[in-house]
């Protein structure tokens, strides 16, 4: 439209969106049901250099509202939240940031409100705006944050759908390869550029080839990865004396450990494609997580799959995704849980791990319209914790289909 491109003419660029969804439990979990939640994003961004302001820079603002119910809250009991647009109901300033080019291409600096899911973590073919990118097809919020980030940081570390004060710097170093460092302030608050003592610290070895759409060779990208943070973790086991928590002698407080670290290994790459648009395409992607078991409830974590652009020939903007993501309980817990039936805590069921497997397809109706019905399969739900209706026995694994 007009505005939009005499917007665009003065560096800026506006975005609005709506995402609505809706997820019927047809087995399993906690209980059947059915909920509706929904998503509005807006986000503006201004190209400094064609404001006329200064060369290189980049300002964005994004906000986002959340509303309505869930089904991984209010159905299933499940670790690996079905949908990326689960949260807490509210209004959120998700991030509002300052980028600097550094000279020569050097790579860039960004400050202010940031979320590490929007760079660190993340899993894509290539850098292009738009492509039906990996694992950022799928709607289980798993494949975009991995749930072992997300329950190893306090309060889900600045991520979806809250960032906090920090900066990060990207750097070229060669070729196809870049690293990514940034410290970030340690745990999310409902309220903007606050600080609270601990950091998260992040580092990202990216290598990405093939990435023009006339380049040779078949895109891909590469990522090994690193974090740490500072505040303190609570033992999933013990307490200060060696004691088991679920000993009736032991004090009841968890033994502390100062700081928890995870890496992780992701690989994503293109295996056909055809056209210089790469109108149509076939890509696998998979990832691999660890954190120590003794202070982290999930402790290792596996996902991958294929995605599969343009699989029907009269629609080629349309995409296909299936993916299987398996999280293992720590060994911490697991034994926590063995500990509390041997002193006496009643014949509780042991948790072990826990394995999504969704299939999904994204229609685009139109530019601004896309519908996309997705299924679920969720096989211990929990890792396997016990029903609060039948606590002798684990919930039961989960179907549970959406759109």
């Amino acid at each position: 439209c007009g505005l939009r491109k005499t917007l665009d003419s003065r560096g800026i660029t506006v975005r609005l969106s709506h995402t609505a969804e809706i997820w019927t439990n047809a087995s399993g979990g906690a209980r059947r049901g059915t909920t509706l939640g929904s998503l509005i994003q807006a986000g503006i961004t201004l190209d400094t250099e064609k404001s006329g302001l200064w060369p290189g820079g980049t300002i964005q603002v994004n906000a986002l509202h959340v509303g309505g119910r869930f089904p991984s809250a209010d159905l299933l009991g499940n670790l690996q939240t079905v949908t990326s647009i689960e949260a807490r109901r509210g209004a959120y300033l998700s991030e509002a940031w300052v980028e600097q080019a550094l000279p020569g291409k050097r790579g860039s600096l960004r400050i202010g409100q940031l979320r590490v899911d929007t760079e660190f973590l993340a899993s894509s073919y290539t850098e292009e705006e738009g492509y039906a990118n990996a694992s950022a097809l799928f709607t289980n919020a798993t494949f975009g944050f991995p749930v072992l980030a997300a329950l190893a940081l306090p309060a889900g570390g600045p991520a979806y759908p809250l960032g906090t004060p920090g900066g990060r710097l990207k750097l070229a170093l060669g070729g196809p390869v870049s690293m990514l460092v940034g410290a970030f302030n340690g745990t999310p608050v409902a309220s903007p550029f606050t600080f609270r003592g601990s950091l998260l610290l992040m580092a990202e070895l990216q290598a990405a080839h093939s990435q023009e759409v006339d380049a040779p060779g078949l895109p891909g990208t590469y990522r090994l990865g690193a974090w740490h943070h500072t505040a303190h973790f609570a033992d999933q086991r013990f307490d200060p004396k060696g004691r088991s928590l679920a000993d009736p002698l032991a004090t009841g407080v968890a033994r502390g450990f100062r700081g928890n670290s995870g890496a992780y290994l992701t690989a994503d790459q293109l295996l056909w494609q055809t056209g210089t648009l790469r109108a149509e395409s076939l890509g696998v992607f998979s990832r691999i997580l660890a954190a120590p078991a003794d202070r982290n409830s999930v402790d290792l974590q596996v996902n991958g799959g294929m995605t599969w652009k343009g699989m029907l020939p009269s629609r080629p903007d349309d995409a296909a995704g299936l993916g299987i993501s398996w999280a293992r309980i720590g060994s911490a817990a697991r034994g926590l849980d063995r500990d509390t039936i041997l002193f006496g805590g009643g014949p509780l069921p042991v948790r072990s791990s826990e394995t999504v497997i969704e299939a999904t397809y994204q229609i685009t109706l139109a530019g601004w319209w896309q519908v996309q019905p997705s299924v679920q399969f969720i096989k211990r739900p929990g890792g396997g914790v016990a029903d609060p209706l039948r606590p002798r026995r684990s919930l039961r694994d989960a179907w549970i289909t959406g759109v």
